[in-house]
């Protein structure tokens, strides 16, 4: 079962977030032309440094196989990475109301937001098929 994200909810979250940085330096803009210009360059260049990760974030998918957890494209630590985690490894699972905290052994969690397609039926998934692992609710 593949499971991709939302990309609209993420594509409308970021141009709502570069927008509202717009108009912030646009109201600098009052003070000085200058500042604005200093403003909107640093925009543009935030924009271009995190862009393979914004594309990235956009590619994520979750896969949940016979006998492993494949991440595709995920965000980790400021790099894009891929993983395929064995169910064995996976000690515990907290599920709350935006997140899923998955808890792998000897590293640090990380969380599969609620941004999916069928968010709900990933989570019953990836609970059924990690038998082993304690599920906090």
């Amino acid at each position: 079962m593949i499971f991709i994200k939302n990309k609209r909810k993420i594509i409308l979250s970021y141009i709502i977030l570069y927008l509202f940085m717009s108009l912030i330096l646009a109201l600098l803009s009052l003070i000085s032309v200058a500042i604005m210009l200093a403003g909107e360059l640093l925009l543009v260049g935030v924009i271009l440094a995190f862009l393979r990760l914004h594309i990235a974030e956009v590619k994520q998918t979750v896969q949940i196989s016979d006998e492993t957890l494949v991440c595709k494209s995920f965000v980790i630590n400021g790099a894009v990475a891929d993983a395929e985690i064995p169910y064995k490894e996976i000690e515990k699972i907290e599920v709350k109301r935006k997140h899923l905290l998955v808890y792998v052994s000897g590293e640090k969690p990380f969380a599969i937001r609620d941004n999916y397609i069928n968010y709900s039926d990933l989570c019953k998934a990836l609970c059924e098929k990690c038998k082993d692992a304690q599920i906090i609710k």
